[in-house]
């Protein structure tokens, strides 16, 4: 939980880099030919980049991080800090990321259209709600991950993703490899099919 306040001393103090990979210590690198600075190209009007899980879908999965080292990224991990709740910082993620977009960040609107208290599931699909009012807010006007057919079909009915989701200053990525309109594939950032299956190829950047 002390990750948010890490990553904002690391980029006041280093405010050369240009971003900053964070990883949970039960998390490794298994694809080494990936580098960080792909993953910010595939959205450069993003700041922060993370993915779901692989079973159990929610809004970002904070075990591994990419951000750009930006001021809106030190403002939303100020926020981050600020709406910390003990252990469990991904609430508090995800909490950062609704109020930086304007968005309600009191866990009991998520449960607007659900019987379900749990945030974690609440939380998710309030943001599948509000999607089409960020599209409407004129910040993602350039974007190439639009979401836009079956995978919006899918993320508005499941939460899941199967090509990227472009929001404000944030990309949500599939857990799973997704080829761009160049044909280009690219594995996924992480996801949790690794240790449940055995790939003669690697599909995803990190081990979680």
């Amino acid at each position: 939980f002390l990750k948010s306040l890490g990553l904002l001393a690391l980029f006041e103090l280093k405010p050369q880099l240009a971003g900053a990979v964070y990883i949970d210590c039960d998390a490794s690198i298994v694809d080494f030919q990936l580098m960080p600075e792909e993953i910010l190209a595939l959205a450069p009007s993003a700041d922060l980049m993370g993915v779901s899980n692989f079973k159990e879908p929610i809004v970002m999965n904070a075990g591994v991080l990419v951000f750009r080292n930006k001021k809106w990224t030190k403002r939303m991990l100020t926020t981050w800090w600020s709406y910390r709740c003990g252990y469990n910082d991904q609430i508090s993620l995800w909490q950062s990321m609704f109020a930086m977009w304007g968005l309600s960040i009191n866990p009991g609107s998520w449960a607007s259209t659900s019987t379900s208290n749990a945030p974690t599931t609440d939380s998710l699909r309030y943001l599948a709600e509000v999607y089409p009012t960020l599209q409407r807010s004129g910040l993602l006007s350039r974007t190439r991950w639009r979401c836009d057919g079956a995978c919006g079909w899918l993320f508005k009915w499941s939460g899941c993703l199967s090509e990227p989701l472009e929001l404000p200053h944030v990309l949500l990525l599939p857990p799973k490899p997704f080829v761009d309109e160049t044909g280009k594939q690219t594995v996924a950032l992480q996801h949790y099919s690794g240790v449940m299956y055995h790939h003669e190829h690697k599909d995803q950047w990190v081990c979680h």
